[in-house]
C-alpha cells in the first residue's frame, strides 16, 4: 500500500503525525512518503520532503492508495476530487502546531458529510 503523508506549509512543526507514520513505514509493506514541512523529527523509515510543489504533491496524491493529512483545505480538496481515501489528522494549539484548533471543525464538518 502506497500512503503519501502531507502535512501543510505551516512554520509550525507537527512532529505528532510525523513519527506516526514513519513508525508505519517500518512495516516494509507500507511505502510511506511524507512530506514534513517544519517538522523537527526526521524519519528513519519512510521517504520524505521538506515541502513539495503543487504538481509534485498533486502527482504523490493521485499514485497513493491513501493520503494522511492535517485538515488543510487545499490538500483536502485535492485528495477528495481524486476520490483517495483519506485520514485527517488536525494540528492542535495545545502541541504548538498551529495558533488555534480550527482544524477540529474541518474534521468535524467532513466526518458529518462524508463519515
Amino acid at each position: 500500500m502506497k500512503i503519501f503523508v502531507s502535512v501543510g506549509t505551516r512554520p509550525n512543526q507537527f512532529d505528532r503525525l510525523v513519527k506516526e507514520m514513519d513508525l508505519l513505514a517500518k512495516n516494509k509493506q507500507m511505502q510511506v512518503f511524507i512530506q514534513n514541512g517544519n517538522s523537527t523529527y526526521t524519519p528513519k523509515y519512510a521517504k520524505f520532503t521538506k515541502f513539495l510543489g503543487y504538481a509534485e504533491q498533486l502527482k504523490e496524491i493521485k499514485s497513493s492508495e491513501l493520503v494522511v493529512m492535517h485538515a488543510g483545505a487545499g490538500t483536502l480538496i485535492d485528495a477528495l476530487s481524486n476520490n483517495k481515501s483519506i485520514i485527517l489528522f488536525p494540528r492542535l494549539e495545545k502541541f504548538g502546531e498551529h495558533t488555534n484548533d480550527h482544524q477540529i471543525e474541518l474534521c468535524q464538518a467532513i466526518n458529518k458529510k462524508y463519515g
